[in-house]
């Protein structure tokens, strides 16, 4: 594919928790996907967006945990692949009219005046499709996943919306305690904290861990006893 449709407003909405380096690796991951039209590799993930740094491979590999799918050591993304698979649908349906001889005439007996009043070839009707509101349906951005997000990612994703930004989806400690049933409220709660005490990651997922193994120590939360019923409406209808 030579082109896709980039919705501004979607995509803003859907990435505005990215870092400057995640925006780059994921439009260059895209670019890669459609250009292709295939998923990326995992094991050549950091290779095909260019990313040499510790920090930009952390970049890439916060992206693909929130907006891709690791599928058979492939990287995919569904939006992405209705995208391709609907591109690959036209291109099917041209290739056939072409060898038809191009698109089926129009009878000539039909009249060529449209439900909308113009002539074909009008210059109103050119106006009137000039002024036409654009079917946002149909532009939709091709550029966010719809794919769900993995678990780590919305945890990443909740501790950078508390402030955290640096929080990584592919941190050891952060997969271990998603692994061990950390919601993601504590994981916001966390990361508020860190960021009123002005302390990093690290000290976000220590303080998780320590709440962890606090609320452990003291056990599990009673249970309060069902309350006896009221013997005086015993009977009662």
């Amino acid at each position: 594919m030579n082109y896709y449709e980039h919705h501004l407003g979607d995509y803003a909405k859907d990435t505005l928790h990215l870092s400057m380096l995640e925006h780059g690796a994921y439009r260059l991951l895209l670019d890669r996907y459609y250009a292709t039209e295939k998923g990326i590799p995992a094991d050549q993930a950091h290779r095909l967006a260019r990313a040499r740094t510790r920090d930009e491979r952390e970049a890439v590999d916060a992206v693909l945990a929130e907006f891709f799918v690791l599928t058979d050591g492939v990287w995919c993304n569904r939006r992405a692949d209705e995208e391709v698979a609907k591109a690959q649908a036209r291109i099917g349906t041209a290739q056939a009219n072409g060898k038809k001889g191009g698109r089926p005439k129009k009878n000539p007996t039909e009249t060529q005046e449209k439900p909308s009043g113009f002539l074909v070839g009008s210059e109103s009707e050119t106006q009137a499709k000039a002024h036409q509101a654009p079917d946002t349906k149909h532009q939709e951005s091709a550029s966010h996943s719809a794919c769900e997000p993995s678990a780590y990612g919305l945890a990443s994703k909740a501790m950078r919306q508390a402030g955290m930004a640096d929080a990584s989806p592919s941190h050891p400690d952060l997969i271990a305690l998603v692994d061990a049933g950390v919601t993601l409220t504590e994981f916001a709660d966390a990361a508020a904290e860190a960021v009123r005490r002005r302390k990093g990651f690290v000290y976000a997922l220590a303080t998780v861990r320590g709440r962890r193994e606090d609320a452990a120590r003291k056990g599990p939360v009673p249970v309060a006893p069902a309350p006896e019923p009221d013997r005086r409406f015993a009977g009662a209808v």
